[in-house]
């Protein structure tokens, strides 16, 4: 169409939308609580979202401690990539709620501290298998 806009080709419904990749600069203090125990948090947080790809390359996760942050890839539906955008960023915030995560502080006299975790952590980890939440 000489001298009018050009169009992107049109899908047909059956067709997938095309894959979007991003790179975001994610907090190395927050990477923890991105990863998870056992990396559990990271696989919830590519689930929830339904990207196709969350990744944090190994030689940049050796480097968290000597920089402010660390790129995180993912990759997936337009849809997908802000829905797990909006996740991290809740992570940063310290919110999980989004990957079914509920944190809650208790405050504990320091007398109690060592009751609670028993003899070389026994009590802690009865507590932490009997109600299935990480302490």
């Amino acid at each position: 169409r000489p001298g009018g806009r050009s169009r992107s080709p049109r899908r047909t419904r059956n067709e997938p939308a095309p894959e979007r990749t991003l790179i975001v600069d994610f907090p190395s203090s927050k990477l923890g609580q991105l990863v998870g125990f056992k990396g559990i948090t990271i696989q919830k947080v590519k689930d929830n979202a339904g990207v196709s790809v969350l990744h944090i390359d190994d030689h940049e996760k050796a480097k968290a401690r000597s920089q402010s942050t660390i790129p995180v890839e993912m990759a997936g539906s337009e849809e997908q990539v802000m829905a797990c955008q909006r996740i991290l960023q809740d992570i940063c915030n310290g919110d999980q709620t989004p990957v079914g995560h509920l944190t809650a502080l208790i405050n504990i006299e320091l007398a109690a501290v060592g009751k609670i975790m028993g003899n070389k952590g026994s009590t802690v980890k009865q507590l932490s298998e009997e109600t299935v939440c990480h302490i």
